[in-house]
């Protein structure tokens, strides 16, 4: 067997190797460019086309890594397939070499990158489209990627223009999306926008969908949708920064951040961690259940920010954890909390406390029960919604938060990296991060606004030890494709990149 490129994950099978234990050969490297050919061996020297390298040359084996060097890369064949077979110990990795911009353009293809084989990890690379045409029902515009092998895994990607930006269907059982910034994918047509950041379904094995940037995408953000022939079954959906969707073309019209409703099945479904933001009392926060029963799902240790509705809950029957969230519902928002039943379903299964609400909201909470295609219930202040047997030791308080709230995300895959996500609530001009779990004095690093990625670093220096300044005014915001930029969450919400000052962002 080969040792993986990897080994720190997969640290059982290195040793093997290195003690002798099993006949291992080392990690081979291949090279692509965007210039390359068919005939070429994969060398540096002679790299192969994309194509070519995805379609698996018998050179190409578990366990080895395919550099993607600086460049465009753009199918003229409806769009870049990989067949790559790597294993479960270990995988082959496809990812950006030294930290080099490399982007497949999807421009009109079906998909600009449509991923059928297994174990496969794409890192580190550019997704998008180039085209113009986003508006329905003439749009011709490249999805941008398509999961359908089991056990590959989608690494700090940055996928933006596309007409939706991961899709990640019941095939794609055990796959892992990580790290990834989803931003302006989507497109306008006649009735409303269409186009999600994320949009999932899964039914074996378990779908991971960890430390992502998903915002500004032209319907909703992250979207975990079944339908009467799709399951919703052990789907994670942790430490995820949301924030904005629908929010272009104008006037913005906000959409769900993350939802999780449908599917004949729905359950085992975990969401924590995760930070939700919209401008006051706009867009729905987040939407857990709609249109079939579901089972259990865990709600825990979330912020639920500015939407004008915090956090629906429609024909769950549990068993149900909501705890350790914080919920945030501005003046002009309809509620902080509404919980609907189906017909025959009871709240014995709510497990709903240890939260913490900043509540100025009109309705406040809502439980409802279905009665026909309605529901029917009253709004309730946060006493009397305690009476219903919620929220018994939680937090109330009819303000709204002051104060900095920062989170940072260690990067798991890379050394030195992380998601900064910033609640500047008193809108102060500099806030300060701890970054002492991922750099060393010394360290040199930059900090990238995930809401321009490929722009001017915001911050760059020589780690000390102390905690470092992030800037929150007077940040620029990239553009989508044909259309005007909408405005930056500045200075109230911040959402960066911290990586190595050596890392590039330009081709």
């Amino acid at each position: 067997m080969k040792c993986p490129s990897f080994g720190r994950l997969l640290p059982w099978v290195l040793l093997t190797c290195l003690l002798g234990a099993t006949t291992c050969s080392a990690t081979t490297n291949h090279y692509v460019a965007a210039n390359g050919t068919s005939s070429g061996d994969g060398s540096l020297d002679r790299p192969w086309d994309l194509q070519t390298a995805l379609n698996q040359p018998t050179s190409v084996q578990s366990g080895d890594t395919i550099w993607l060097r600086a460049g465009t890369y753009v199918s003229t064949n409806g769009g870049f397939i990989s067949h790559l077979q790597g294993t479960a110990t270990s995988p082959i990795i496809v990812r950006n070499y030294k930290g080099e911009r490399a982007t497949i353009d999807g421009e009109k293809n079906a998909l600009a990158l449509y991923v059928a084989g297994s174990d496969t990890w794409f890192w580190g690379l550019e997704i998008m489209s180039s085209c113009t045409a986003r508006r329905a029902p003439t749009s011709t515009c490249s999805l941008g990627v398509g999961a359908y092998g089991p056990r590959d895994k989608f690494i700090n990607l940055v996928v933006h223009d596309t007409t939706q930006g991961f899709s990640g269907y019941n095939a794609a059982a055990d796959n892992e999306f990580y790290g990834n910034l989803s931003y302006y994918n989507g497109f306008t047509g006649p009735d409303r926008n269409h186009g999600h950041g994320m949009y999932f379904q899964n039914i074996s094995g378990t779908k991971t969908i960890a430390d992502n940037f998903v915002g500004d995408n032209a319907d909703e953000g992250i979207q975990v949708y079944g339908s009467g022939n799709a399951a919703l079954i052990d789907i994670a959906v942790t430490g995820n920064t949301l924030y904005n969707n629908s929010s272009w073309p104008n006037p913005p019209n906000y959409q769900y951040n993350l939802i999780i409703a449908g599917g004949h099945t729905r359950k085992n479904i975990r969401v924590e961690d995760n930070y939700s933001y919209f401008p006051a009392a706009s867009g729905l926060t987040a939407q857990f259940g709609q249109y079939d029963p579901g089972e259990d799902m865990s709600v825990k240790n979330n912020v639920f920010a500015n939407g004008g509705v915090g956090v629906n809950f429609t024909e769950q029957s549990g068993p149900i954890v909501f705890t350790g969230n914080t919920i945030v519902s501005p003046t002009g928002a309809l509620r902080a909390v509404t919980v609907n039943l189906a017909a025959g379903q009871t709240l014995a299964l709510y497990t709903w406390d240890n939260n913490t609400y900043y509540d100025q909201s009109w309705g406040h909470f809502y439980k409802g029960v279905a009665n026909g295609g309605n529901f029917e219930g009253v709004n309730e202040s946060f006493s009397s919604w305690q009476q219903k047997k919620f929220d018994a030791h939680s937090t109330y308080k009819a303000t709204m938060p002051n104060g900095v709230w920062v989170f940072v995300r260690p990067n798991k895959y890379e050394p030195k990296r992380a998601n900064v996500t910033v609640f500047n609530w008193d809108s102060q001009t500099t806030v300060f991060a701890d970054l002492s779990k991922l750099l060393r004095p010394g360290d040199r690093y930059q900090i990238r606004d995930a809401q321009d990625f490929y722009g001017p670093a915001v911050e760059t220096g020589i780690y000390s030890g102390k905690p470092v300044a992030i800037r929150m005014t007077n940040l620029t915001k990239a553009a989508p494709v044909g259309f005007p930029a909408p405005p930056h969450t500045a200075p109230t919400f911040g959402t960066f990149v911290v990586l190595p000052a050596a890392v590039q962002t330009a081709h």
